[in-house]
């Protein structure tokens, strides 16, 4: 199995209402590894992380020399003891046939760096049907982007 690269080239980087792959870290597992051999002070970091969906709201500006991207995370898991969890929104089966798939209204900022992909291979994934992903994902976007000021996400529990 070929070595996942993590910085594509800029002719990849999605665009908005596009799914990609971004690595998720699981913060949990951070364990610190030492000192940095080149930078006093500082210090090197492991943590865990997998490949998962995400679906892109926006390219935002560059900082630090990165491209960042404001993204919701996609996930399979829907329902909790028979009740939709909050703050997510089911998006049908548009990407993986037979399998429905729900969108975390909670967005977050990830830098290029954190995309994924096999070298040769792009992170946007392909939908199986566009038409109906777009439909779907259009309450979520309407709920995210055009926020309340008395509820920052426009969710209400």
């Amino acid at each position: 199995m070929s070595e996942p690269t993590r910085a594509p080239s800029i002719l990849s980087f999605p665009k908005a209402e596009e799914i990609a792959e971004f690595v998720h870290l699981h913060l949990d597992t951070v364990a610190v590894n030492g000192p940095h051999p080149k930078h006093e002070g500082e210090y090197i970091y492991q943590v865990e992380g997998k490949p998962r969906p995400m679906l892109v709201l926006s390219r935002l500006d560059e900082e630090r020399g990165q491209v960042f991207f404001l993204v919701l995370p996609i996930t399979k898991v829907g329902y909790v003891n028979g009740k939709l969890r909050k703050r997510v929104e089911p998006i049908g089966d548009c990407i993986t046939p037979g399998v429905q798939s729900y969108v975390l209204t909670e967005p977050c900022r990830l830098p290029a760096n954190m995309l994924h992909c096999a070298p040769g291979q792009s992170p946007i994934r392909r939908l199986r049907n566009r038409f109906a992903f777009l439909h779907a994902i259009k309450k979520v976007q309407d709920r995210v982007l055009h926020a309340t000021e008395s509820s920052p996400l426009g969710i209400e529990d």
